[in-house]
């Protein structure tokens, strides 16, 4: 019975190719980025993933990820990597 366990956790362990593993790094920035105030889909182009991964995390991490768009510190990070706020 052991051995059928350890078989399911195996499978259970391996990742969609393609997929990238979230570092703590990865994480650190995310929360960085969310609490600077940058929309979604600007915090998704610097992690290089999916608005709908960073999402997730997010929601994982009990990080908000409230915009504040109209900040000017968000535009600033956003002019700074050619980035356009969400509307």
């Amino acid at each position: 019975m052991q051995s059928s366990s350890l078989s399911m956790r195996r499978m259970l362990a391996r990742r969609t190719p393609g997929k990238q593993a979230w570092s703590s790094e990865d994480i650190r920035l995310l929360r960085q980025l969310a609490s600077d105030g940058l929309p979604l889909e600007i915090i998704a182009a610097r992690l290089r993933r999916s608005p709908s991964a960073v999402r997730n995390k997010a929601t994982m991490h009990g990080v908000s990820l409230r915009s504040r768009a109209d900040d000017d510190h968000a535009l600033e990070i956003c002019e700074n990597d050619n980035l356009e706020p969400a509307a």
